[in-house]
């Protein structure tokens, strides 16, 4: 049987494979809802859930992090990647309520009362994105995320400041139960 995997707030770039929710018709969303409410899936009816830049617009992280569990089955895998708090981009988008930092890996685990493991926290320092994968930015990414993610929480509190800043922290955590 096939790997069932939501992406949720999938916008224009949905996770191949997946089952994509959104709030925009202008997304490519299987399923438009609320996506602040209870989501149109049962318990358990996913392998995997992930989201790309999406939880630093959530009112409320705590009944987010309840509801994309609630739909993995036990084993499944939720997968975050969110805008780092050193980032650029951190707080120049309107609708960024919150942002996150490694730490968030052993808060969502120890305070959440949710059944999760993290399996790992990577921190991402330049976007090699379509737009920007010139030789150099490639190299200096490859440098900086080595430094950074050999101690996460050195590179979350130290090594974010000497480099100027992250992009992007991706959490991958399991349910386990």
């Amino acid at each position: 049987m096939p790997e069932r995997i939501l992406d949720i707030a999938c916008g224009s770039r949905k996770v191949a494979g997946a089952i994509g929710t959104d709030w925009s018709r202008k997304s490519q969303a299987d399923v438009l809802t609320d996506l602040s409410r209870t989501m149109p899936f049962k318990d358990g009816s996913f392998d995997r859930v992930v989201t790309n830049h999406f939880i630093e617009h959530m009112p409320d992280t705590p009944a987010f992090l309840r509801e994309a569990v609630r739909m993995l089955k036990p084993g499944g895998l939720l997968e975050i990647r969110t805008t780092h708090y050193t980032g650029r981009s951190a707080w120049g988008h309107i609708e960024h309520r919150r942002t996150f930092s490694a730490a968030f890996a052993v808060s969502a685990v120890q305070h959440s009362g949710l059944n999760l493991a993290c399996e790992a926290v990577r921190l991402h320092w330049i976007d090699c994105n379509e737009r920007n994968r010139c030789l150099r930015n490639r190299l200096l990414s490859a440098i900086g995320d080595r430094l950074a993610n050999a101690n996460v929480t050195l590179g979350d509190m130290f090594i974010a400041r000497w480099l100027g800043g992250f992009n992007e922290v991706y959490f991958r955590f399991r349910k386990t139960a």
